[in-house]
């Protein structure tokens, strides 16, 4: 019976669309443009985004927030078909490291929840002096007080609370990609999840 159940988990995770990451080698802004159209015109694609951060005010600059990775919202099932086609082979799976209740590590296609990525869209799309882009987010997985913005123009980001250079954050993260500090939030203006 746990085995049907499992079998049966596992063919409606394949196939419920979900944002999983993907790496793009050797990059640029254009280039992540160009994929982003052509994933678009695929119909089992739901949807694609390319996180980007305003660089200069004036001439309304923008460059790759995160540079090398395109985010697509799709089926597992979809994905696996996706990229067994040629002009797709360049795109790479991100990885996730799990253990198996023997002690096994295991690899796993990486994935990002809806509301991740609805958390992190949000700061993006908000981004000023109190945002900062954190590549190497190792340490956005300890342990850390789990909190909801309730005030400012955050207000309903969900995060992990930390201390950066002694000053109080509230991190956003996706998932053993990347993370992103948002400095400058009074306490009051937190709420604990």
């Amino acid at each position: 019976m746990e085995q049907i159940e499992a079998e049966i988990r596992r063919r409606l995770e394949s196939t419920t669309p979900r944002w999983y990451p993907l790496r793009i080698f050797h990059s640029s802004l254009p280039r992540q443009r160009a994929i982003m159209e052509t994933l678009n015109a695929e119909s089992a694609v739901a949807e694609t985004y390319v996180p980007q951060a305003l660089i200069d005010a004036e001439t309304q600059k923008y460059a790759p927030a995160l540079l090398n990775y395109i985010f697509v919202r799709i089926s597992l099932l979809d994905l696996k078909q996706l990229k067994a086609q040629p002009r797709f082979g360049h795109l790479r799976y991100v990885m996730r490291f799990e253990r198996d209740g023997e002690g096994r590590r295991l690899a796993r296609i990486a994935h990002i929840t809806d509301r991740e990525m609805d958390n992190f869209r949000q700061v993006i799309l908000h981004y000023n002096e109190q945002v900062e882009y954190i590549q190497n987010n190792a340490f956005a997985f300890r342990p850390g007080q789990k909190v909801r913005i309730t005030e400012g123009t955050f207000a309903g980001i969900e995060g992990t609370l930390k201390s950066i250079r002694k000053h109080v954050c509230v991190i956003v993260a996706l998932s053993g990609i990347m993370a992103v500090a948002i400095t400058g939030i009074h306490r009051k203006h937190l709420a604990a999840v």
